[in-house]
């Protein structure tokens, strides 16, 4: 704790935060990755493509997404970033729901729900590193992010009910029963501002010692160019083949192992939300151990580790022969998804300074949001498309896109490795106007 401030706020108040903050991100990525589910019926209503629905799924709303990360993070900085959060979450509630009429309506909601979504992890990784203490942050970033294993998991089984009630409420409504779907978890999303209002806004801590001009920022990432390209690269390459996984696994096994929508639903989606959820918090407190036991490169150790663990059996999944070994090996690769996006946030909190941490957390959002979720479902729309067969051709290209992510992220994270260790024990100097923070 710095000279002259507070204490750190209470471990009950931090975990309501954190709570509170993994529930927006659940929502938000529900919302992110539910249209997947209505994948088949989308492109049989719409006469859609392969592609264009890959562009739906990701750069649709990856490229807003990215085009906003700068402003997105400026405001986490400079503004009240609870309040900002929940005006965030009605704009990209509304969007989602709002626009299921056409393609055209379709793009136009993922486009504002994108831009609108820039926000959640720039503000939550900012708040979280507020309420606990440096040595704590691992496990309450490894809670936050299992927000992705309850939204994914949220999106199957949301998905599943509606299958099952959708024909007797888009009957009423007058639309079909994945339009009926969209809109119902548009207003689901209306629940996180209210569940914002249960927090306050946290002191900001670990400032700078001195006063830092708006163009600081880029002397700091300048400064750091190197450590932070082989970070978020090497960090946004573990999700791009995930991102191509979850716009189209339920269409492979619906194609190669004749599988209906509502068994992917249900069984996929109740293991997401165990071995996600398990192994956020288990990056969490393996990042805590390793940094107890005096390891400089804790954080970064275990992004590699969920690099390997997640893409090699990603990449053998497709290939199974049947779908339950399939299943089993996306849920090998699933239980190691999330390492490095725990970890990833507590290595930037590691290395900047509070006032620049919303700004340089949105540059790794962007960068994921655009090596990633853009890339990801379009790769494998697009192999798709040029593949031979049906079923053949999904298996193929999630299988190479998995494998060449795999090859691309370890390679960059091992060469960043020693530049991060000299970072974190002092060796390489703080950028100019910059003191490092402690």
């Amino acid at each position: 704790m710095h000279m002259g401030e507070p204490h750190w706020p209470s471990t009950r108040r931090a975990w309501v935060v954190t709570g509170v903050l993994t529930f927006a991100y659940t929502v938000a990525f529900l919302h992110r990755i539910g249209l997947s589910l209505f994948v088949e019926p989308i492109r049989r209503d719409l006469g859609l493509t392969d592609t264009q629905i890959g562009l739906l799924t990701g750069a649709f709303f990856a490229v807003p997404y990215t085009l906003s990360a700068p402003l997105a993070g400026w405001m986490v900085d400079h503004l009240r970033r609870v309040r900002v959060l929940a005006i965030a979450a009605v704009i990209w509630s509304i969007a989602s729901g709002g626009g299921v009429f056409s393609y055209a309506s379709l793009i136009v909601g993922r486009v504002i729900a994108g831009a609108g979504q820039a926000v959640v992890q720039p503000a939550s990784a900012s708040l979280i590193a507020d309420v606990f203490p440096p040595a704590q942050r691992a496990t309450g970033f490894g809670v936050f992010v299992a927000g992705t294993a309850f939204g994914t998991a949220a999106a199957y089984l949301a998905g599943a009910l509606a299958l099952a009630l959708g024909v007797r409420w888009a009957s009423t409504l007058g639309v079909a029963d994945w339009q009926a779907a969209l809109m119902l978890v548009g207003v689901l999303g209306l629940l996180v501002p209210i569940a914002m209002l249960t927090i306050r806004e946290p002191i900001r801590r670990e400032r700078s010692t001195e006063k830092l001009p708006t163009r600081a920022v880029f002397h700091f990432v300048r400064g750091r160019a190197w450590v932070l390209f082989a970070l978020f690269a090497g960090v946004a390459l573990t999700f791009l083949a995930p991102y191509g996984q979850l716009a189209f696994m339920p269409s492979l096994f619906i194609r190669k192992y004749g599988w209906t929508a509502e068994d992917v639903a249900l069984r996929f989606g109740a293991i997401a939300v165990v071995v996600g959820a398990i192994g956020s918090v288990a990056a969490g407190a393996l990042s805590a151990w390793l940094t107890r036991r005096g390891s400089a490169t804790a954080s970064w150790t275990v992004c590699l580790i969920g690099a390997v663990a997640s893409l090699v059996p990603g990449a053998l999944a497709p290939l199974m022969p049947t779908g339950v070994l399939c299943l089993a090996m996306f849920t090998v690769s699933g239980a190691f998804a999330n390492f490095a996006a725990v970890a990833v946030l507590a290595a930037i909190a590691e290395i900047t300074p509070n006032e620049f941490r919303g700004q340089v957390t949105a540059l790794y959002t962007g960068l994921v949001g655009l090596l990633a979720a853009a890339l990801g479902p379009l790769v494998v729309g697009a192999l798709n498309d040029h593949w031979p067969g049906s079923g053949p051709a999904i298996a193929g290209s999630l299988s190479v896109t998995f494998a060449a992510c795999a090859i691309g992220s370890v390679a960059l994270l091992l060469a960043g490795q020693s530049e991060f260790r000299r970072l974190k024990l002092g060796v390489v100097g703080s950028a100019p106007g910059v003191n490092p923070p402690g």
